[in-house]
């Protein structure tokens, strides 16, 4: 009777502890993010926003969109890259749609092996550029290069330009991307993404560097710069008042400490100020001790800036994250968006209101593996209302506009409807009321409509720390003794 007794009492003392880790946790996971959504929220918010306009676009293969822009005729030229059509393994691809989603014209674009894109810019002249990566298929590893397409009005091509692997030497990992573009004051173009051809300083053949590459407006390079030490890298450009640029990336360059202890990043936000020359003004990185990257910088109307991205946590998921900044990218404040699982961010703009809208995708909330994801918020970055489309499959978003009208655009692909594996995806909504906070987590699915297809800079890094207890550690101990507790007087009982 005292052994009995005395099991009770350590089996209520194990599960008085397993309580008090779980509440622990809890609070340190409402910590980690200040605006945590609760994933246990059900209440159905169907009406947040209004679709009106569900579109795919593609074939049998895989099919995505990465850029939208609004055309002057009011319809929408969309870039991205297709499996399904075209004469490579994967081909850059433009669809120019009406104002209801309704296809005009596309053209695909073969320009080496395989050809992806990742940005499209109109130019002032009224035509587009086109801006992504090719690889050389016939070379043992695979060698990948920048591309840039010139184009009409009409899709058709004026000129095109591949950048990058250059040197006479060569290594098993030349590799050269391109992800963003913009047109210059001088009516050339700013080329940004990374590099291991151009490598400086300690970097190494085999390392990324940052890779800056202007050229005239037609496309002729006049200079090329890598900034960086190690694996680093550009997603964003922008160009500023006075003539300089603004670059959002990764770099690894920077180190926290703990005590006397120092640590490497594993990746932080990283934002680089450059002159109209290319060399640096100053830079800012953001993170704390796990892999942080921004996807986009934007100005704000109050003249500073704003980053979105990810962040990254030592628990093996991620969150949308905003970080503000002034004019010289001092922190003004930041904020975390997500659930137990990963989000990330991929587009942001800042809406009439001054408040942002954030475009990106989530894997705790919805109703598939991975959903679009829409999270609204005011000016100070503290959700308005958050949104989830998608269906049973992997769905995404790539890029978010406001249309002329006051609507909004994205564009990204979806595996749950349409006709392949991956599909082209646009949608077009507005907001249909003001949604408190605590109106949160739904899933809107559409029907889908069937369309017709035929470095080297120095700075302090701005470090976050983050407090978060695992779940699963408690649990499995809780497990354990209660196992041998019933083992051990199994064992008792048959002697």
């Amino acid at each position: 009777m005292g052994q009995n007794r005395k099991t009770r009492g350590i089996f209520l003392a194990i599960i008085v502890i397993f309580l008090s880790l779980q509440t622990l946790w809890m609070e340190a996971i409402e910590n980690k993010d200040s605006t945590f959504l609760d994933r246990r929220l059900t209440k159905k918010e169907t009406n947040l926003i209004q679709i009106q306009l569900n579109q795919t676009f593609g074939g049998s293969e895989r099919d995505y969109a990465v850029e939208v822009i609004q055309t002057a005729d009011g319809g929408f030229l969309i870039a991205g890259s297709t499996e399904s059509y075209g004469e490579g393994d994967s081909d850059m691809w433009l669809v120019k749609t009406d104002v209801n989603g309704s296809v005009e014209w596309n053209q695909t674009y073969d320009i080496q092996g395989s050809d992806w894109a990742s940005d499209l810019i109109q130019t002032a002249d009224g035509g587009f550029l086109l801006i992504g990566t090719s690889s050389y298929q016939n070379m043992l590893p695979v060698i990948y290069s920048g591309s840039v397409l010139k184009v009409f009005v009409n899709g058709t091509k004026e000129w095109c330009q591949t950048y990058g692997y250059s040197r006479t030497e060569w290594y098993a990992d030349e590799h050269s991307y391109i992800h963003s573009a913009v047109q210059t004051a001088d009516g050339g173009f700013l080329f940004t993404g990374e590099t291991t051809d151009y490598y400086v300083g300690d970097s190494g053949p085999n390392n990324m560097d940052m890779w800056l590459v202007k050229t005239d407006i037609n496309g002729s390079l006049e200079w090329n710069k890598t900034y960086g030490s190690a694996d680093d890298s550009a997603s964003a450009v922008i160009q500023t008042a006075d003539d300089g640029f603004l670059i959002a990336g990764t770099t690894v360059d920077y180190h926290y400490t703990e005590g006397s202890a120092i640590y490497p990043h594993n990746g932080d936000m990283w934002l680089v100020k450059i002159y109209t020359n290319g060399s640096v003004e100053w830079d800012q990185a953001y993170g704390g001790s796990e892999h942080d990257y921004a996807r986009e910088v934007i100005q704000t109307t109050d003249g500073g800036l704003l980053l979105a991205g990810t962040m990254n946590f030592w628990t093996n998921d991620s969150d949308m994250w905003l970080v503000k900044t002034d004019a010289n990218g001092s922190m003004e404040w930041n904020q975390t968006y997500g659930g137990l699982n990963d989000e990330s961010a991929s587009a942001v703009i800042q809406v009439a209101d001054g408040g942002f809208l954030i475009a990106g995708s989530t894997e705790s909330y919805g109703a598939g593996d991975k959903d679009v994801w829409l999270v609204k918020t005011y000016a100070n970055g503290t959700v308005k209302w958050n949104q989830t489309i998608g269906g049973s499959e992997r769905d995404g978003s790539s890029s978010v506009i406001q249309t002329t009208n006051g609507d909004f655009l994205i564009v990204g692909y979806t595996e749950s409807y349409g006709a392949g594996d991956y599909d082209m995806w646009l949608l077009k909504f507005s907001e249909t009321r003001d949604t408190p906070t605590e109106s949160m987590t739904n899933t809107l699915t559409e029907e889908e409509t069937s369309p017709t297809n035929p470095y080297s800079a120095t700075s302090e890094s701005t470090n976050l720390s983050v407090l978060i207890i695992g779940f699963e550690t408690p649990l499995v101990l809780v497990v354990f003794l209660l196992g041998v507790l019933t083992y051990k007087r199994k064992k008792k009982t048959r002697i």
